[in-house]
């Protein structure tokens, strides 16, 4: 009987051991979701005044969200890392109202509708703590970097700082991450003003000692 414990000592410490990251360890994750980026307004230039009955309304949607992510642990629960995720099927649309000549016209007015693909490209250098140690390991994180929009022949950059948190579980040198995070634009290039781009991702982690 005295033999059990110490067996179970030996079967229990590695496995509690796969479940914390050492000091050191180098970590990829791929990521897949969605950004949930709705942004829109009325003349599509920023502080340019429009006559009434003739704006424009030119607005952004949302679109499918792949990423990827290295990041050097610091310590046993502070970590730090760059990211790079690809948002591939934003819609950005444009309505118009169209003339009227007849003696009375309907309300609302009609109005044409175009839409393009616009591509936005996140990228940014990011912090991040783990909130206890163990198997699962929630997590909250900060960052910063910038956000580039292609579209139509031309490239929009803007800065914007990340708020993050989620959830990590590991097996060995392997892991599954939750996350959600608020990519905050300062000065976004249709609007002109802080806009939040929601993502919502899930994925892989691999461990490198």
């Amino acid at each position: 009987m005295r033999a059990f414990p110490a067996a179970a000592v030996a079967l229990v410490l590695p496995v509690t051991a796969a479940g914390q990251p050492p000091s050191g360890v180098t970590e990829f994750a791929a990521l897949a979701g969605a950004s949930l980026l709705e942004a829109g307004t009325d003349d599509g230039t920023p502080g340019r005044p429009v006559p009434p009955g003739t704006a424009v309304r030119r607005s952004i949607g949302g679109s499918v969200l792949l990423g990827l992510r290295a990041a050097r642990r610091l310590g046993e629960r502070a970590r730090v890392g760059v990211s790079f995720a690809v948002a591939p099927s934003h819609d950005l649309t444009s309505q118009a109202p169209l003339p009227c000549e007849a003696p009375i016209c309907p309300m609302p007015p009609p109005t044409s509708t175009e839409r393009s693909r616009l591509v936005a490209y996140h990228y940014g250098l990011s912090v991040a703590y783990d909130l206890a140690r163990g198997r699962a390991r929630p997590f909250l994180g900060l960052g910063a970097g910038g956000v580039s929009y292609a579209g139509g022949g031309e490239v929009k950059m803007d800065l914007a700082m990340r708020v993050e948190g989620g959830i990590k579980v590991y097996w060995g040198r392997f892991g599954f991450e939750l996350q959600a995070g608020d990519a905050i634009v300062p000065s976004h290039f249709l609007t002109g003003k802080t806009e939040h781009d929601v993502h919502l991702a899930a994925g892989v982690l691999f461990r490198l000692p």
